[in-house]
């Protein structure tokens, strides 16, 4: 009797589980009965077991020392690709170096250091004070001491659409007590701020 053997594509396609139904029942009756068959169906089976480990494992040749460098876990690219896109698309958050105008920061006159302005440093601050001008022939000074009483700056304070103004440049992070003085024929403390730079 002549057996007629199954097709490669038969031996594929069972392998693989894509076998229609009569077809698959006519594959297995005839593997039932043939060895050589059965032989090619297990050497099919080791392949495509072969393929599918080799297809999820990464590459087993080892890397060049130039690869090597830039061999980063795709979670690291995800984390900056992240970062790049907050980085862009949240304004405000980041000055560029062309912003120069500066922040202009309402103070009022209110005990206790915590009762003061916060803002955060990296630039220049000007100073709008509660302090109403007499005149304008009053001369107005504004000095800036730390927490501890350590002088930091003094700086001529103008008079501006009948405000106290004065420029307070850049600070560096810490907390400040910003004192406004009179200078008419002495030198009269006016009003004294809490500020904290972030």
């Amino acid at each position: 009797m002549l057996i007629r053997h199954t097709t490669d594509d038969l031996v594929e396609r069972y392998s693989m589980g894509r076998l229609a139904t009569g077809e698959l029942a006519e594959v297995e009756e005839h593997l039932l009965q043939c060895a050589p068959c059965r032989r090619r169906v297990e050497e099919a089976d080791e392949f495509l077991a072969s393929f599918r480990i080799a297809a999820v494992q990464p590459d087993a040749r080892p890397l060049t020392t130039h690869a090597r460098r830039w061999a980063v876990p795709p979670l690291y690219w995800a984390t900056a690709a992240a970062a790049a896109t907050l980085f862009i698309l949240v304004p405000g958050t980041w000055h560029t170096a062309g912003d120069r105008s500066p922040a202009v920061l309402e103070m009022q006159s209110l005990r206790g250091p915590e009762s003061g302005v916060h803002v955060a440093g990296g630039r220049e601050l000007l100073l709008a004070f509660d302090v109403l001008a007499d005149s304008a022939s009053t001369a107005y000074e504004m000095e800036i001491v730390d927490a501890e009483g350590g002088h930091v700056k003094t700086a001529k304070a103008l008079v501006q659409s009948g405000r106290v103004m004065a420029n307070a440049g850049k600070l560096p992070k810490g907390a400040y007590w910003v004192r406004v003085y009179s200078l008419d024929q002495v030198r009269d403390l006016r009003a004294e701020y809490g500020l904290t730079i972030e």
